[in-house]
């Protein structure tokens, strides 16, 4: 059971699997808004790597088949969504702060745009450059999304408290 004032791991679970369906369903018209990745990195900072990577290659993988889209391209996103759920365990500076939190989740927006600009087009220039509003758009959107969800990562003084129980 999730600590008081925690997000559980099955609701970021389940918000990374249906925040982009609804979001597509709102807003039809904007490309590249879904705040998987965020998920995923707070999962992380909150629940270690193995379920910050199962929110995001499950949420990639989930979202798809509620959005009807699951197809070759799920399998970039969803090693994307893998590598945000990590990204917090593989650098120094672990999100603990909002300002960190938003930089992993350009990060992780970065790697998955290369990720899945590399598997549709492999390195020819054109598509790169069509796919770069795209890009940008995510970037921005899941910066909006690390922002109003910075008020759920724990306090660097928990983080230690918790670090200093786990030692007993």
């Amino acid at each position: 059971m999730a600590d008081k004032g925690k997000i559980g791991f099955e609701l970021l679970l389940a918000l990374a699997v249906i925040a982009r369906p609804l979001i597509k369903w709102i807003f039809p018209g904007l490309a590249s808004i879904e705040p998987i990745i965020p998920l995923a990195i707070l999962g992380c900072i909150l629940y270690g790597p193995q379920k910050g990577s199962i929110i995001g290659a499950g949420g990639y993988i989930g979202s798809n088949l509620l959005l009807a889209s699951l197809g070759p391209w799920t399998i970039p996103q969803a090693i994307a969504g893998l590598i945000a759920g990590f990204l917090p365990s593989m650098v120094k500076r672990k999100g603990n702060s909002s300002t960190d939190f938003v930089w992993l989740c350009v990060l992780g927006t970065i790697i998955f745009e290369f990720l899945m600009n590399f598997w549709g087009g492999g390195f020819e220039a054109g598509y790169f450059a069509n796919s770069i509003t795209f890009g940008f758009t995510h970037i921005i959107g899941n910066v909006v999304f690390a922002v109003l969800l910075s008020g759920s990562l724990p306090a660097a003084s928990e983080k230690k408290s918790e670090k200093k129980e786990e030692k007993k």
